[in-house]
């Protein structure tokens, strides 16, 4: 009735209204309260899951303001509709004054979807060299002091799903090399939570969500802390992260692709730190070369966009392939995979992604003349033995791609080849992914499909709703 009166009807506020309104109100933030209480321990209302209870009362929730309620001293509830506006196929309830604008101004979410170039992904990926250096600049007080616990910890673990679990495996090739040497793992989400290692108080955990809401990496953060483990959360603006980890830090404004890229990189960057920050704890000494962070990466980034135009071309002559193989070692093998899993949310193609060494131990005999084969090979420890591969896959008639920098030779049989600037082997991770997600990109828009719509256009995907089960 609150928001009838003030936003969609034209009603007279009598004094007799206004303290119906009043009244009305103070019930509303009763309500409010309990909704509160309820979701400082749950993602949703039922069941741990998005269900029909989460619609119902997000309906008016959504538009309280427009009710005259003020959701700053609801913090839950916040994060609550932003976790039910990322939703496939989300509609807000428009109102007659442009309700619409008001849930954008709210979330930092657009709710429109765009049906042709430039995609928000385009536009994600063109931020990242500035994002780098801001995320890095905001948390690197906070994520000083707690590097200073980390020191004090005798194994440090890692953890994230999907495409946050690739930034933690980018982490530990970071941590390995500047940490100043701790015992450091990458652990898949779900399998810390249900199948450990156990923790013990010793341990810390870094858990990376860019929503801040995935089920097992939260359930990982419960179980560390109950362990009284310190524990740190990177998540994006406006995640659901809040009171799950000792520390959280923030990154950037949640992505308005399903396809996260500068969210990946942003967190990588607070990754970098604390492994900078940690080898300094523990040796006394500055591990990270001086001003790599500052303009280093993010300048070899900028150059990295640059590919754009050659990625471009090589997606339309290669849209048509049967199948997409990416191979790398090191961190190299952690952008293959990363690769893969964005042309198979983008464009849904068949692409694989993994190490070198694992391809030749089974998978080549699956290979085809169809196939395109991306081979990424930086200055680093598993250059020439990815490079070998491509006589292999000359000898089958398939064509191949090579990704590396400055200092990596060109082969007659390639494709084509895609440079970006040599820097530190574990921030080639970064520096080889950006032409590969424009790469990625276009092979999307070659399909004639929605980079950013993780396929909800579709109403079979509406239907089966993976989001929610996330």
């Amino acid at each position: 009735m609150a928001r009838a009166w003030l936003h969609v009807f034209d009603t007279e506020m009598t004094e007799e209204r206004r303290a119906a309104l009043e009244a009305k109100q103070k019930l509303g933030y009763v309500a409010l309260g309990v909704m509160e209480e309820h979701l400082e321990s749950n993602d949703y209302f039922v069941g741990g899951r998005y269900s029909i209870a989460d619609i119902s009362l997000y309906a008016y929730t959504h538009v309280a303001d427009e009710g005259g309620f003020d959701l700053a001293g609801f913090p839950a509830v916040r994060a609550w509709l932003e976790r039910v506006s990322l939703q496939p196929a989300y509609i807000p309830i428009p109102g007659v004054d442009g309700s619409t604008v008001r849930h954008r101004e709210r979330t930092g979410m657009t709710t429109d979807s765009r049906n042709a170039h430039p995609y928000h992904m385009h536009e994600a990926i063109l931020a990242q060299p500035q994002a780098f250096v801001r995320v890095a600049e905001r948390n690197r007080d906070s994520v000083d002091e707690f590097a200073s616990r980390m020191a004090r910890c005798k194994r440090v673990f890692l953890a994230g799903i999907g495409t946050s679990h690739h930034a933690t495996l980018v982490g530990e090739y970071l941590v390995r090399s500047y940490g100043g040497a701790p015992d450091v793992r990458a652990v898949h989400s779900f399998d810390l939570a249900l199948y450990g290692p156990e923790l013990r108080p010793d341990d810390c955990l870094v858990a990376v969500s860019h929503r801040g809401a995935k089920r097992f990496t939260a359930l990982s953060l419960e179980k560390a802390r109950e362990m009284g483990c310190p524990t740190a959360l990177i998540t994006g603006e406006e995640g659901g992260g809040e009171g799950r980890a000792d520390v959280v830090f923030r990154t950037v404004a949640q992505e308005k692709s399903s396809a996260h890229t500068v969210s990946y990189t942003s967190a990588v960057a607070v990754l970098a730190l604390l492994a900078g920050r940690l080898g300094h704890h523990r040796t006394g000494s500055t591990m990270l070369p001086g001003g790599l962070m500052e303009r280093g990466i993010p300048e070899a980034l900028q150059t990295a966009l640059r590919t754009e135009e050659q990625a471009e071309a090589l997606a339309r002559e290669h849209v048509g392939r049967r199948r997409i193989w990416l191979l790398g070692g090191g961190p190299g093998g952690v952008t293959a995979t990363e690769t893969a899993l964005k042309i198979k949310e983008t464009s849904y193609l068949q692409a694989e992604g993994m190490p070198t060494e694992t391809m030749l131990h089974g998978p080549f005999q699956c290979v085809d003349a169809d196939d395109l084969f991306v081979l990424i090979a930086p200055s680093g420890a598993a250059r020439e033995r990815t490079l070998e591969v491509a006589e292999l896959v000359e000898e089958v008639g398939a064509s191949y791609v090579i990704v590396g920098d400055d200092t990596t030779e060109a082969r007659p049989g390639a494709a084509g080849v895609l440079r970006v600037p040599e820097v530190p082997e574990p921030f080639s991770a970064l520096s080889c992914l950006v032409p590969l997600q424009l790469f990625s990109y276009h092979l999307a828009l070659g399909r004639g499909t929605n980079p950013d719509g993780f396929r909800a256009d579709d109403p079979r995907f509406a239907r089966a709703d993976v989001s929610a089960r996330l």
